[in-house]
C-alpha cells in the first residue's frame, strides 16, 4: 500500500507528499524539474518520459528501482547515493556518468545513450548487471566499475576499439558484440558465464 500515481498531464510536483511508503510514479507528464518530489520513497521512484534535464529534487532514499529513462538529463548529479534496486537511465543526454549512485544493489541500465562518451563516474559497486550497449561515442571502457556481479554489456557500441578499463571481474556474462575491437587487451580477468565478442572488425 501507500502508492502514489500522478500520470497525465502535470508540469509541477509542488504539493506532493514528502514521504511515500510504496511506489511513486510521475511518468509521462510535462515535468521539467523534480522540485517538490518526495525525499523518501519506500518502493520504486519513476519519473521517466518527461522533459527533465536534471535530477535536482530527486528523493535521496529509494527502497527499490529508480527509473528516469527517456528524458533530457545532461548529468546524473543529485541521484541517490545508494539504490536498493535497479538504476534505469537510458535515453538521456549525459556524456559521462558523473554523479551516478555509488552503490547499486540491482542493475545499472544506460543502453542507447548516444551522447555517452565516457564511463567516468560509474558506480563503485554494482551487484547486478551493467548495460551500456549502443553507446556509439564510447571508444574505451575506462571508468567502468571494477567488479560487476551480473552481466556486463557494451555491445553495439560501434566506435568501441578497446576493452581498456573493463571490469576485472564479471560474475555473469560479458558481451561486446558488434563493436570495432581488433584485440582483447584489457578484457576482464574473470567472467562467470559466456564471453561474447562476435562480429567485431
Amino acid at each position: 500500500g501507500g502508492n502514489f500515481n500522478c500520470r497525465h498531464p502535470i508540469s509541477r510536483l509542488s504539493g506532493a507528499p514528502r514521504q511515500v511508503r510504496g511506489n511513486f510514479n510521475c511518468c509521462d507528464n510535462e515535468l521539467t524539474t523534480l522540485a517538490g518530489a518526495p525525499q523518501s520513497v519506500g518502493g520504486r521512484f519513476k519519473c521517466s518520459s518527461n522533459k527533465l534535464a536534471s535530477l535536482a529534487g530527486a528523493p535521496q532514499s529509494v527502497g527499490s528501482n529508480f527509473e528516469c529513462y527517456n528524458n533530457r538529463i545532461v548529468d546524473l548529479a543529485h541521484a541517490p547515493r545508494i539504490i536498493n534496486g535497479d538504476f534505469v537511465c537510458f535515453g538521456n543526454d549525459f556524456i559521462d556518468l558523473t554523479g551516478a549512485p555509488r552503490t547499486i544493489n540491482g542493475s545499472f541500465v544506460s543502453y542507447g545513450c548516444h551522447n555517452l562518451a565516457s564511463l567516468a563516474g560509474s558506480p563503485s559497486t554494482v551487484v547486478g548487471g551493467f548495460n551500456c550497449a549502443g553507446s556509439n561515442r564510447l571508444t574505451t571502457l575506462a571508468g567502468a566499475p571494477r567488479d560487476v556481479g551480473g552481466d556486463f554489456n557494451c555491445s553495439y557500441s560501434r566506435n568501441l576499439t578497446s576493452l581498456a578499463g573493463a571490469p576485472r571481474r564479471v560474475g555473469g556474462g560479458f558481451r561486446a558484440e558488434y563493436c570495432s575491437l581488433t584485440d582483447l587487451a584489457g578484457a576482464p580477468a574473470y567472467v562467470g558465464k559466456k564471453f561474447d565478442c562476435s562480429y567485431n572488425k
